[in-house]
Protein backbone atom coordinates (compact mmCIF):
# COMPACT_ATOMS: atom_id res chain seq x y z
CA UNK A 1 0.00 0.00 0.00
CA UNK A 2 2.94 2.16 0.91
CA UNK A 3 4.38 1.95 -2.49
CA UNK A 4 1.15 2.14 -4.29
CA UNK A 5 0.64 5.66 -1.89
CA UNK A 6 4.10 6.58 -3.62
CA UNK A 7 3.19 6.35 -6.91
CA UNK A 8 -0.38 8.39 -6.70
CA UNK A 9 1.51 11.18 -5.39
CA UNK A 10 4.71 11.17 -7.51
CA UNK A 11 1.48 10.92 -10.43
CA UNK A 12 -0.33 13.90 -9.02
CA UNK A 13 3.12 16.18 -8.59
CA UNK A 14 4.05 15.15 -12.63
CA UNK A 15 0.03 16.02 -13.45
CA UNK A 16 0.49 19.87 -11.96
CA UNK A 17 4.15 20.35 -13.09
CA UNK A 18 2.85 19.73 -16.85
CA UNK A 19 -0.56 22.01 -15.47
CA UNK A 20 1.70 24.86 -14.21
CA UNK A 21 3.93 24.10 -17.40
CA UNK A 22 1.06 24.80 -19.78
CA UNK A 23 -0.60 27.60 -17.73
CA UNK A 24 3.04 29.51 -17.35
CA UNK A 25 2.95 29.06 -21.48
CA UNK A 26 -0.07 30.13 -22.06
CA UNK A 27 0.39 33.34 -19.72
CA UNK A 28 3.36 33.85 -21.87
CA UNK A 29 1.68 33.71 -25.07
CA UNK A 30 -0.51 35.92 -23.99
CA UNK A 31 1.91 38.73 -22.60
CA UNK A 32 3.68 38.17 -25.71
CA UNK A 33 0.23 38.62 -27.98
CA UNK A 34 -0.44 41.86 -25.30
CA UNK A 35 2.98 43.21 -26.20
CA UNK A 36 2.36 43.25 -29.64
CA UNK A 37 -0.92 44.69 -30.18
CA UNK A 38 0.61 47.28 -27.37
CA UNK A 39 3.94 47.83 -29.63
CA UNK A 40 1.52 48.18 -32.89
CA UNK A 41 -1.01 50.71 -30.70
CA UNK A 42 2.16 52.86 -29.77
CA UNK A 43 3.75 52.77 -33.64
CA UNK A 44 0.50 53.49 -34.92
CA UNK A 45 0.48 56.65 -32.08
CA UNK A 46 3.95 57.42 -33.18
CA UNK A 47 3.17 57.76 -37.07
CA UNK A 48 0.11 59.47 -36.39
CA UNK A 49 2.63 62.39 -34.03
CA UNK A 50 4.82 62.33 -37.75
CA UNK A 51 1.51 63.22 -39.83
CA UNK A 52 1.20 66.04 -37.49
CA UNK A 53 4.67 67.14 -37.37
CA UNK A 54 4.53 67.29 -41.45
CA UNK A 55 1.11 69.69 -40.95
CA UNK A 56 2.96 71.85 -38.74
CA UNK A 57 5.44 72.17 -41.70
CA UNK A 58 2.92 72.74 -44.16
CA UNK A 59 1.37 75.29 -42.15
CA UNK A 60 4.26 77.51 -41.64
CA UNK A 61 5.33 76.87 -45.49
CA UNK A 62 2.71 75.17 -48.16
CA UNK A 63 5.74 74.54 -50.31
CA UNK A 64 7.41 71.89 -47.90
CA UNK A 65 8.58 68.35 -49.65
CA UNK A 66 10.97 66.21 -47.39
CA UNK A 67 12.44 65.28 -50.94
CA UNK A 68 12.36 68.72 -52.55
CA UNK A 69 9.54 71.48 -52.52
CA UNK A 70 6.12 71.78 -54.04
CA UNK A 71 7.81 72.00 -57.68
CA UNK A 72 9.52 68.76 -57.98
CA UNK A 73 8.37 65.40 -60.21
CA UNK A 74 8.90 63.27 -57.33
CA UNK A 75 5.15 61.73 -56.61
CA UNK A 76 6.63 58.54 -54.46
CA UNK A 77 8.18 57.74 -51.27
CA UNK A 78 10.55 54.68 -52.41
CA UNK A 79 14.17 56.47 -51.82
CA UNK A 80 15.27 56.68 -48.67
CA UNK A 81 16.23 60.30 -49.61
CA UNK A 82 12.30 61.22 -50.08
CA UNK A 83 12.48 60.56 -45.95
CA UNK A 84 13.93 62.31 -43.58
CA UNK A 85 17.85 62.04 -43.29
CA UNK A 86 16.99 61.36 -39.66
CA UNK A 87 14.12 59.92 -38.09
CA UNK A 88 12.47 61.78 -34.94
CA UNK A 89 12.47 60.68 -31.72
CA UNK A 90 9.85 60.39 -29.27
CA UNK A 91 8.89 57.48 -26.34
CA UNK A 92 8.28 55.14 -26.95
CA UNK A 93 10.20 55.20 -30.05
CA UNK A 94 10.96 56.70 -33.23
CA UNK A 95 8.77 57.98 -36.40
CA UNK A 96 9.85 59.21 -39.86
CA UNK A 97 8.09 60.66 -42.71
CA UNK A 98 7.60 61.24 -46.11
CA UNK A 99 5.70 64.63 -47.37
CA UNK A 100 5.47 64.59 -51.33
CA UNK A 101 3.02 65.83 -54.31
CA UNK A 102 0.47 63.69 -56.02
CA UNK A 103 0.70 61.07 -58.18
CA UNK A 104 -1.85 61.78 -61.28
CA UNK A 105 -4.25 59.71 -59.49
CA UNK A 106 -4.23 61.45 -56.44
CA UNK A 107 -4.16 64.59 -58.00
CA UNK A 108 -7.31 63.48 -59.87
CA UNK A 109 -9.52 63.33 -56.78
CA UNK A 110 -8.26 67.22 -55.79
CA UNK A 111 -5.36 66.35 -53.60
CA UNK A 112 -2.31 68.36 -53.61
CA UNK A 113 -0.08 66.89 -51.08
CA UNK A 114 0.45 63.69 -49.61
CA UNK A 115 2.05 62.57 -46.23
CA UNK A 116 3.10 58.96 -45.35
CA UNK A 117 4.26 58.40 -41.79
CA UNK A 118 5.67 55.59 -39.94
CA UNK A 119 6.00 54.91 -36.61
CA UNK A 120 8.61 52.51 -34.81
CA UNK A 121 9.15 50.62 -31.52
CA UNK A 122 11.74 50.86 -30.37
CA UNK A 123 13.71 52.15 -33.39
CA UNK A 124 13.80 52.66 -36.75
CA UNK A 125 16.83 50.70 -37.19
CA UNK A 126 15.77 48.26 -34.91
CA UNK A 127 12.48 47.75 -34.11
CA UNK A 128 9.31 45.24 -32.57
CA UNK A 129 6.72 47.40 -34.56
CA UNK A 130 5.87 49.13 -36.99
CA UNK A 131 2.82 50.91 -38.27
CA UNK A 132 2.19 53.40 -41.10
CA UNK A 133 -0.01 55.50 -41.87
CA UNK A 134 -0.92 58.37 -44.97
CA UNK A 135 -2.72 61.24 -45.28
CA UNK A 136 -3.88 62.83 -49.01
CA UNK A 137 -4.65 66.63 -48.11
CA UNK A 138 -6.09 69.10 -50.68
CA UNK A 139 -3.51 71.99 -48.74
CA UNK A 140 -4.35 76.02 -49.78
CA UNK A 141 -1.95 78.00 -51.21
CA UNK A 142 -0.97 81.33 -53.02
CA UNK A 143 -2.61 79.69 -56.24
CA UNK A 144 -4.83 82.74 -56.42
CA UNK A 145 -4.24 86.08 -58.04
CA UNK A 146 -6.63 87.43 -55.99
CA UNK A 147 -9.14 86.66 -53.08
CA UNK A 148 -11.73 88.04 -50.79
CA UNK A 149 -12.93 86.19 -47.45
CA UNK A 150 -15.99 88.30 -47.99
CA UNK A 151 -16.83 90.96 -50.63
CA UNK A 152 -15.03 91.42 -54.05
CA UNK A 153 -16.52 94.96 -55.15
CA UNK A 154 -15.24 95.82 -58.81
CA UNK A 155 -18.32 98.05 -59.60
CA UNK A 156 -15.78 101.07 -60.04
CA UNK A 157 -12.93 99.39 -61.73
CA UNK A 158 -11.99 101.16 -64.88
CA UNK A 159 -12.15 99.95 -68.09
CA UNK A 160 -8.71 98.39 -69.80
CA UNK A 161 -8.07 96.52 -66.59
CA UNK A 162 -6.92 93.17 -66.51
CA UNK A 163 -6.82 90.49 -63.55
CA UNK A 164 -4.90 87.58 -64.81
CA UNK A 165 -5.30 84.11 -62.17
CA UNK A 166 -7.83 82.60 -60.68
CA UNK A 167 -10.44 84.66 -58.18
CA UNK A 168 -11.95 83.82 -55.00
CA UNK A 169 -14.68 85.30 -52.82
CA UNK A 170 -17.59 84.79 -51.19
CA UNK A 171 -19.67 87.73 -53.07
CA UNK A 172 -18.47 89.55 -56.32
CA UNK A 173 -20.55 93.22 -56.89
CA UNK A 174 -19.81 94.81 -60.32
CA UNK A 175 -22.77 97.18 -61.00
CA UNK A 176 -23.07 98.54 -57.20
CA UNK A 177 -26.77 97.51 -56.90
CA UNK A 178 -25.91 95.56 -53.49
CA UNK A 179 -26.76 92.17 -54.97
CA UNK A 180 -23.94 89.95 -55.53
CA UNK A 181 -22.90 87.07 -57.76
CA UNK A 182 -25.80 87.62 -60.22
CA UNK A 183 -25.20 85.29 -63.27
CA UNK A 184 -23.46 87.11 -66.15
CA UNK A 185 -22.91 90.61 -64.61
CA UNK A 186 -20.88 90.12 -61.13
CA UNK A 187 -19.26 86.90 -62.15
CA UNK A 188 -19.66 85.27 -65.22
CA UNK A 189 -20.26 85.77 -68.81
CA UNK A 190 -20.62 85.74 -71.78
CA UNK A 191 -19.02 88.55 -72.14
CA UNK A 192 -17.19 87.64 -69.41
CA UNK A 193 -17.45 90.56 -66.82
CA UNK A 194 -14.40 90.52 -65.09
CA UNK A 195 -11.74 91.26 -67.25
CA UNK A 196 -10.88 88.35 -69.84
CA UNK A 197 -7.58 87.17 -70.60
CA UNK A 198 -8.29 84.39 -72.67
CA UNK A 199 -6.60 81.75 -70.01
CA UNK A 200 -10.16 80.32 -68.84
CA UNK A 201 -8.96 81.59 -65.31
CA UNK A 202 -11.51 80.21 -62.54
CA UNK A 203 -13.92 82.72 -60.82
CA UNK A 204 -14.68 80.83 -57.58
CA UNK A 205 -17.26 81.80 -54.79
CA UNK A 206 -16.24 80.76 -51.61
CA UNK A 207 -14.31 82.17 -48.17
CA UNK A 208 -12.29 79.31 -47.25
CA UNK A 209 -9.65 78.13 -47.41
CA UNK A 210 -7.46 81.76 -46.57
CA UNK A 211 -4.52 82.42 -45.43
CA UNK A 212 -3.58 83.07 -41.75
CA UNK A 213 -0.81 85.64 -41.36
CA UNK A 214 1.69 84.83 -38.07
CA UNK A 215 2.62 88.00 -36.90
CA UNK A 216 4.95 86.74 -34.25
CA UNK A 217 6.99 85.36 -37.11
CA UNK A 218 7.15 88.64 -39.18
CA UNK A 219 8.22 90.33 -35.40
CA UNK A 220 10.84 87.92 -35.00
CA UNK A 221 11.97 88.15 -38.58
CA UNK A 222 11.98 91.69 -38.59
CA UNK A 223 14.24 91.39 -34.89
CA UNK A 224 17.21 90.30 -36.88
CA UNK A 225 20.06 92.05 -35.93
CA UNK A 226 21.78 91.94 -39.62
CA UNK A 227 19.04 93.64 -41.75
CA UNK A 228 20.25 97.24 -42.56
CA UNK A 229 20.44 99.82 -41.48
CA UNK A 230 20.80 98.47 -38.43
CA UNK A 231 18.45 96.19 -36.81
CA UNK A 232 16.24 94.92 -35.20
CA UNK A 233 13.42 96.87 -38.30
CA UNK A 234 10.51 97.30 -35.60
CA UNK A 235 9.12 100.28 -34.60
CA UNK A 236 6.96 101.47 -32.19
CA UNK A 237 4.62 104.58 -30.85
CA UNK A 238 5.65 105.97 -27.48
CA UNK A 239 4.26 104.03 -24.75
CA UNK A 240 3.54 100.77 -26.16
CA UNK A 241 3.59 97.51 -24.21
CA UNK A 242 1.66 93.93 -24.58
CA UNK A 243 -0.78 92.48 -22.55
CA UNK A 244 0.50 89.32 -19.59
CA UNK A 245 -2.69 89.39 -17.39
CA UNK A 246 -6.30 90.40 -17.95
CA UNK A 247 -8.85 90.32 -15.51
CA UNK A 248 -12.57 91.60 -14.62
CA UNK A 249 -12.90 93.58 -11.47
CA UNK A 250 -15.41 95.70 -9.44
CA UNK A 251 -18.00 93.28 -9.51
CA UNK A 252 -17.61 92.58 -13.43
CA UNK A 253 -17.99 96.47 -14.14
CA UNK A 254 -14.29 96.67 -15.52
CA UNK A 255 -11.37 95.16 -16.83
CA UNK A 256 -7.55 95.47 -15.32
CA UNK A 257 -4.90 95.06 -17.42
CA UNK A 258 -0.99 93.74 -16.31
CA UNK A 259 1.31 94.88 -18.54
CA UNK A 260 4.95 93.35 -19.76
CA UNK A 261 6.26 97.40 -19.48
CA UNK A 262 6.17 100.10 -17.30
CA UNK A 263 4.44 102.77 -18.94
CA UNK A 264 3.11 105.07 -16.06
CA UNK A 265 5.77 107.26 -14.47
CA UNK A 266 5.28 110.20 -12.99
CA UNK A 267 2.73 112.46 -11.88
CA UNK A 268 0.79 112.39 -15.07
CA UNK A 269 -3.11 112.54 -15.65
CA UNK A 270 -3.21 108.90 -16.88
CA UNK A 271 -6.80 108.52 -16.09
CA UNK A 272 -7.98 111.48 -18.77
CA UNK A 273 -6.27 109.10 -21.91
CA UNK A 274 -7.67 105.92 -23.35
CA UNK A 275 -5.54 102.89 -24.26
CA UNK A 276 -5.86 101.29 -27.66
CA UNK A 277 -5.58 97.73 -28.94
CA UNK A 278 -3.55 98.01 -31.52
CA UNK A 279 -2.97 94.24 -32.62
CA UNK A 280 -6.68 94.28 -33.45
CA UNK A 281 -6.16 96.61 -36.15
CA UNK A 282 -8.42 99.85 -37.20
CA UNK A 283 -9.13 102.44 -34.43
CA UNK A 284 -12.67 100.85 -33.92
CA UNK A 285 -15.49 100.26 -30.96
CA UNK A 286 -14.09 97.83 -28.88
CA UNK A 287 -10.33 98.37 -29.79
CA UNK A 288 -9.90 101.00 -27.51
CA UNK A 289 -10.95 102.66 -23.81
CA UNK A 290 -10.22 105.55 -21.59
CA UNK A 291 -8.43 105.05 -18.62
CA UNK A 292 -9.95 104.59 -15.37
CA UNK A 293 -7.55 104.57 -12.70
CA UNK A 294 -3.78 103.33 -12.73
CA UNK A 295 -3.09 101.11 -10.17
CA UNK A 296 1.00 101.16 -10.60
CA UNK A 297 3.63 101.59 -13.27
CA UNK A 298 2.43 98.58 -15.02
CA UNK A 299 -1.42 97.79 -13.91
CA UNK A 300 -4.12 100.08 -15.75
CA UNK A 301 -8.25 99.31 -15.01
CA UNK A 302 -10.24 100.44 -17.57
CA UNK A 303 -13.23 102.49 -17.51
CA UNK A 304 -15.25 99.69 -18.83
CA UNK A 305 -15.32 96.00 -20.05
CA UNK A 306 -13.21 94.72 -23.03
CA UNK A 307 -12.40 91.31 -24.67
CA UNK A 308 -8.88 91.90 -25.07
CA UNK A 309 -6.17 88.64 -24.86
CA UNK A 310 -2.85 88.33 -23.27
CA UNK A 311 -0.18 88.86 -25.69
CA UNK A 312 -2.38 91.68 -27.79
CA UNK A 313 -0.20 95.16 -27.83
CA UNK A 314 -1.31 98.29 -26.65
CA UNK A 315 -0.15 101.73 -26.80
CA UNK A 316 -1.49 105.16 -24.92
CA UNK A 317 -3.83 107.32 -27.00
CA UNK A 318 -3.92 110.98 -25.41
CA UNK A 319 -6.62 113.24 -25.61
CA UNK A 320 -6.10 117.06 -26.43
CA UNK A 321 -5.82 119.07 -23.15
CA UNK A 322 -5.15 122.66 -24.88
CA UNK A 323 -5.22 123.49 -27.86
CA UNK A 324 -4.53 127.14 -30.25
CA UNK A 325 -4.29 127.36 -34.09
CA UNK A 326 -1.99 128.74 -36.32
CA UNK A 327 -4.09 129.51 -39.33
CA UNK A 328 -1.33 131.17 -41.98
CA UNK A 329 0.97 128.46 -41.11
CA UNK A 330 -1.64 125.56 -40.97
CA UNK A 331 -0.53 124.43 -37.32
CA UNK A 332 -1.23 123.69 -34.20
CA UNK A 333 -0.22 123.69 -30.83
CA UNK A 334 -1.79 121.34 -28.04
CA UNK A 335 -0.85 119.88 -25.22
CA UNK A 336 -1.31 116.75 -23.28
CA UNK A 337 -1.70 116.45 -19.33
CA UNK A 338 0.70 113.06 -19.63
CA UNK A 339 4.38 113.10 -20.75
CA UNK A 340 4.33 111.72 -23.85
CA UNK A 341 7.90 111.69 -26.03
CA UNK A 342 6.03 112.37 -29.55
CA UNK A 343 9.11 111.60 -32.73
CA UNK A 344 9.56 114.95 -35.57
CA UNK A 345 8.50 113.84 -39.01
CA UNK A 346 6.15 111.21 -38.00
CA UNK A 347 2.34 111.32 -38.37
CA UNK A 348 -0.47 112.17 -35.81
CA UNK A 349 -3.99 110.88 -36.47
CA UNK A 350 -7.09 112.39 -35.13
CA UNK A 351 -8.85 109.32 -34.16
CA UNK A 352 -12.01 111.32 -33.04
CA UNK A 353 -12.65 112.48 -36.79
CA UNK A 354 -11.25 109.11 -37.99
CA UNK A 355 -11.09 109.18 -41.31
CA UNK A 356 -7.56 110.25 -42.12
CA UNK A 357 -7.83 107.42 -45.03
CA UNK A 358 -9.69 110.07 -46.91
CA UNK A 359 -9.65 113.76 -45.68
CA UNK A 360 -6.62 115.42 -45.18
CA UNK A 361 -8.00 117.14 -42.40
CA UNK A 362 -7.57 114.48 -39.91
CA UNK A 363 -3.39 113.78 -39.79
CA UNK A 364 -0.87 116.31 -39.66
CA UNK A 365 2.90 116.01 -40.03
CA UNK A 366 5.05 116.01 -35.73
CA UNK A 367 7.00 119.80 -36.18
CA UNK A 368 8.00 119.64 -32.57
CA UNK A 369 7.72 118.23 -29.27
CA UNK A 370 8.26 118.69 -25.73
CA UNK A 371 7.91 117.89 -22.03
CA UNK A 372 8.19 119.77 -19.03
CA UNK A 373 7.32 118.14 -15.65
CA UNK A 374 3.79 115.57 -16.74
CA UNK A 375 2.70 118.24 -19.81
CA UNK A 376 3.58 117.64 -23.35
CA UNK A 377 3.83 120.08 -26.17
CA UNK A 378 3.42 119.13 -29.43
CA UNK A 379 3.02 120.97 -32.81
CA UNK A 380 1.41 119.16 -35.89
CA UNK A 381 1.38 120.70 -39.57
CA UNK A 382 -1.61 120.06 -41.78
CA UNK A 383 -1.60 119.70 -45.08
CA UNK A 384 -1.30 122.59 -47.30
CA UNK A 385 -4.73 122.15 -48.81
CA UNK A 386 -6.60 122.69 -45.34
CA UNK A 387 -8.31 125.18 -44.49
CA UNK A 388 -8.28 126.18 -40.70
CA UNK A 389 -10.87 129.06 -41.27
CA UNK A 390 -13.56 126.18 -41.56
CA UNK A 391 -14.21 125.12 -38.50
CA UNK A 392 -15.29 122.10 -39.60
CA UNK A 393 -11.92 121.52 -40.23
CA UNK A 394 -10.53 121.97 -36.94
CA UNK A 395 -9.06 119.78 -34.08
CA UNK A 396 -10.39 120.44 -30.62
CA UNK A 397 -10.51 119.76 -26.80
CA UNK A 398 -10.73 116.34 -25.81
CA UNK A 399 -9.87 114.33 -29.25
CA UNK A 400 -8.14 111.27 -28.92
CA UNK A 401 -4.97 111.40 -30.81
CA UNK A 402 -2.00 108.48 -32.13
CA UNK A 403 0.93 108.28 -33.67
CA UNK A 404 1.80 106.83 -37.14
CA UNK A 405 4.68 105.84 -38.75
CA UNK A 406 5.31 108.01 -41.96
CA UNK A 407 7.44 106.88 -44.45
CA UNK A 408 8.27 110.53 -46.92
CA UNK A 409 11.83 109.21 -49.05
CA UNK A 410 12.62 105.74 -50.30
CA UNK A 411 13.90 103.19 -48.20
CA UNK A 412 16.48 100.65 -49.68
CA UNK A 413 17.49 97.00 -49.27
CA UNK A 414 16.14 97.02 -45.59
CA UNK A 415 14.76 92.83 -45.94
CA UNK A 416 11.75 93.45 -43.68
CA UNK A 417 9.99 96.28 -41.20
CA UNK A 418 7.30 95.45 -38.72
CA UNK A 419 5.70 98.24 -37.28
CA UNK A 420 3.35 98.24 -34.11
CA UNK A 421 1.43 101.04 -35.32
CA UNK A 422 -0.54 102.59 -38.18
CA UNK A 423 1.56 103.78 -41.40
CA UNK A 424 1.36 106.37 -43.79
CA UNK A 425 3.24 106.35 -46.89
CA UNK A 426 3.12 110.22 -47.21
CA UNK A 427 2.97 110.36 -51.62
CA UNK A 428 2.45 114.38 -51.43
CA UNK A 429 3.91 116.96 -53.30
CA UNK A 430 6.23 118.58 -51.66
CA UNK A 431 4.80 120.87 -48.85
CA UNK A 432 5.89 124.38 -48.72
CA UNK A 433 7.32 124.12 -45.16
CA UNK A 434 9.75 120.97 -46.20
CA UNK A 435 13.00 120.58 -47.47
CA UNK A 436 13.38 121.37 -51.42
CA UNK A 437 15.03 117.62 -51.77
CA UNK A 438 11.65 115.97 -50.92
CA UNK A 439 9.59 114.80 -54.37
CA UNK A 440 7.00 113.11 -53.15
CA UNK A 441 7.64 109.63 -54.69
CA UNK A 442 8.62 106.77 -52.41
CA UNK A 443 10.62 103.76 -53.32
CA UNK A 444 10.59 100.75 -50.96
CA UNK A 445 13.49 98.56 -52.75
CA UNK A 446 13.80 95.07 -51.54
CA UNK A 447 12.13 95.80 -48.48
CA UNK A 448 8.46 94.58 -47.27
CA UNK A 449 6.55 95.90 -44.48
CA UNK A 450 4.07 94.25 -42.08
CA UNK A 451 2.03 96.15 -39.36
CA UNK A 452 -0.61 95.54 -36.83
CA UNK A 453 -2.68 98.69 -37.72
CA UNK A 454 -3.60 100.35 -41.15
CA UNK A 455 -1.49 101.23 -44.09
CA UNK A 456 -3.10 104.55 -45.90
CA UNK A 457 -1.20 105.61 -49.33
CA UNK A 458 -1.92 109.15 -49.52
CA UNK A 459 -1.19 112.02 -51.80
CA UNK A 460 -0.87 111.35 -56.02
CA UNK A 461 2.93 110.50 -56.45
CA UNK A 462 4.32 107.48 -57.03
CA UNK A 463 4.64 104.60 -54.86
CA UNK A 464 7.09 101.25 -55.62
CA UNK A 465 7.42 98.65 -54.12
CA UNK A 466 9.78 95.51 -54.99
CA UNK A 467 10.19 92.05 -52.32
CA UNK A 468 13.21 91.38 -51.09
CA UNK A 469 15.24 88.09 -51.30
CA UNK A 470 13.87 86.54 -48.40
CA UNK A 471 10.11 86.86 -50.34
CA UNK A 472 8.05 88.76 -47.42
CA UNK A 473 4.79 90.52 -48.65
CA UNK A 474 4.72 93.73 -50.03
CA UNK A 475 2.43 94.98 -47.59
CA UNK A 476 0.53 93.27 -45.21
CA UNK A 477 -1.71 93.18 -42.09
CA UNK A 478 -3.66 90.95 -39.58
CA UNK A 479 -6.29 92.78 -39.27
CA UNK A 480 -5.44 96.73 -40.18
CA UNK A 481 -7.28 98.30 -43.64
CA UNK A 482 -5.00 99.23 -46.62
CA UNK A 483 -6.25 101.89 -48.32
CA UNK A 484 -5.03 103.50 -51.22
CA UNK A 485 -7.74 106.33 -52.16
CA UNK A 486 -6.31 109.42 -54.20
CA UNK A 487 -6.11 109.50 -57.79
CA UNK A 488 -2.73 109.19 -58.87
CA UNK A 489 -0.85 111.40 -61.01
CA UNK A 490 -0.29 110.46 -65.19
CA UNK A 491 -1.47 111.31 -68.31
CA UNK A 492 -2.96 108.14 -69.38
CA UNK A 493 -4.90 105.17 -67.07
CA UNK A 494 -1.99 102.92 -67.26
CA UNK A 495 0.65 106.11 -66.44
CA UNK A 496 -1.90 106.50 -63.37
CA UNK A 497 -2.02 102.48 -62.66
CA UNK A 498 1.77 102.53 -62.70
CA UNK A 499 2.26 105.14 -59.43
CA UNK A 500 0.84 102.00 -57.27
CA UNK A 501 3.37 99.39 -58.22
CA UNK A 502 4.11 96.36 -56.63
CA UNK A 503 6.04 93.31 -57.83
CA UNK A 504 4.62 91.05 -55.00
CA UNK A 505 1.57 90.88 -52.89
CA UNK A 506 -0.86 93.17 -50.88
CA UNK A 507 -2.43 91.32 -48.13
CA UNK A 508 -4.83 92.07 -44.97
CA UNK A 509 -6.39 89.23 -43.03
CA UNK A 510 -9.71 90.54 -41.81
CA UNK A 511 -9.44 94.44 -42.80
CA UNK A 512 -10.56 95.96 -45.98
CA UNK A 513 -8.37 96.28 -49.23
CA UNK A 514 -9.07 99.71 -50.93
CA UNK A 515 -7.12 100.70 -53.99
CA UNK A 516 -7.58 103.51 -56.80
CA UNK A 517 -5.08 101.95 -59.55
CA UNK A 518 -3.17 99.35 -59.09
CA UNK A 519 -0.46 97.13 -60.41
CA UNK A 520 0.66 93.82 -58.30
CA UNK A 521 1.46 90.41 -58.71
CA UNK A 522 -1.82 89.29 -56.07
CA UNK A 523 -4.30 91.01 -53.65
CA UNK A 524 -6.20 89.69 -50.43
CA UNK A 525 -8.29 91.06 -48.38
CA UNK A 526 -11.40 90.27 -46.53
CA UNK A 527 -13.07 92.78 -48.34
CA UNK A 528 -11.46 93.99 -52.04
CA UNK A 529 -12.56 97.30 -53.53
CA UNK A 530 -11.15 98.83 -56.42
CA UNK A 531 -11.28 102.00 -58.12
CA UNK A 532 -9.84 102.74 -61.46
CA UNK A 533 -7.48 101.07 -63.52
CA UNK A 534 -5.78 97.72 -62.02
CA UNK A 535 -3.52 95.14 -63.20
CA UNK A 536 -2.86 92.17 -61.38
CA UNK A 537 -0.93 89.20 -63.16
CA UNK A 538 -0.11 86.34 -60.99
CA UNK A 539 3.18 84.80 -60.74
CA UNK A 540 3.36 81.52 -58.97
CA UNK A 541 6.70 82.82 -57.12
CA UNK A 542 4.13 83.95 -54.23
CA UNK A 543 3.36 80.22 -53.39
CA UNK A 544 7.22 80.63 -51.74
CA UNK A 545 5.62 83.24 -49.19
CA UNK A 546 6.22 82.02 -45.60
CA UNK A 547 5.14 82.97 -42.49
CA UNK A 548 1.15 82.40 -43.45
CA UNK A 549 -0.68 79.60 -42.20
CA UNK A 550 -3.36 77.70 -44.75
CA UNK A 551 -6.60 75.26 -43.56
CA UNK A 552 -6.63 72.01 -45.03
CA UNK A 553 -9.92 72.04 -47.32
CA UNK A 554 -9.79 68.44 -48.02
CA UNK A 555 -8.41 65.45 -46.61
CA UNK A 556 -8.80 61.54 -46.14
CA UNK A 557 -6.94 58.98 -43.78
CA UNK A 558 -5.71 55.82 -44.87
CA UNK A 559 -3.83 53.29 -42.40
CA UNK A 560 -1.38 51.16 -44.03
Amino acid sequence: MKGVALIIVIFAMMLFAILGWTLANLQSGDFEINLRNLDSERALGLAESGVQWALGQLSADSCFRTGGDCNSVDSDCIDGADWLSTPHSLSPGQYNICCRNPTASELSLGYNTVIEARGYVASQANYRAMHQVKLEVTLGSFTKVLQAKNLFDWSAMHSGSRINGDIQALYYERNGNGIYNEPGIDRAGPPSPLPPDGGGDERTIAAEPYPTINMAYFESEAGTSAYPPAGPNTWAPPLTAKITTVSTVDAGTRTQLDLDTVIFTGASNWNAQALRNITMGAWQSGSWKKIYSVIDSDTVKLDGLVSWQPGERITLAPRIFSISTNIPNRTYTMTFDCALAWSVNEAVRNFSRNSWNYDYTDWGVILSSSIIGSTTTLTVRVDDSVDLNNSANLWVVNDWLGEAKRYRIDTNDQSLWYIMADVLFDLRNRQSWEAASINGNIRFKKTGLVTEGDITIKGTNRLQITKSSANYPNLASQNGNLISPDIPDGGSEAAKRGQRDFDYIVYTQNGSLFFNYLNAIAAYGNNVTFDGQVSLDYDNDVTSLTGFTWGLSKRIWREQ
